[in-house]
């Protein structure tokens, strides 16, 4: 990813926002296919990491380290959803044993 356009996100500029979405959008996507293996889990899993890295773009502090900081994001925000829907699939089955009188 070209350093300069990272730059200009920050300071704000949209064209260059733009530009990077267009060029992380099918990246992140492939991130997270590859963990969640669910379409619409991966949506939700790339607009999250979009949202996050719009936000947190100005902590970066070696811009040319960009592609991992993202492929970083993209992994903790499909663990994040991996580990939420365990938690609801083990919620069920206790549910299941509990009795009320």
């Amino acid at each position: 990813m070209n350093t300069a356009i990272i730059r200009n996100c920050v300071t704000g500029d949209e064209k260059s926002w733009e530009e990077l979405i267009g060029y992380l959008y099918p990246r992140a996507k492939k991130v997270a296919l590859g963990i969640l293996r669910d379409t619409h889990l991966v949506e939700d899993v790339v607009q999250n990491s979009l949202v996050k890295e719009m936000r947190s773009l100005d902590t970066l502090q070696d811009p040319e380290k960009f592609d991992s900081w993202l492929s970083r994001l993209v992994k903790n925000e499909a663990f994040i959803v991996l580990r939420v829907g365990k938690k609801e699939f083990l919620g069920e089955i206790y549910d299941t044993d509990i009795q009320v009188n």
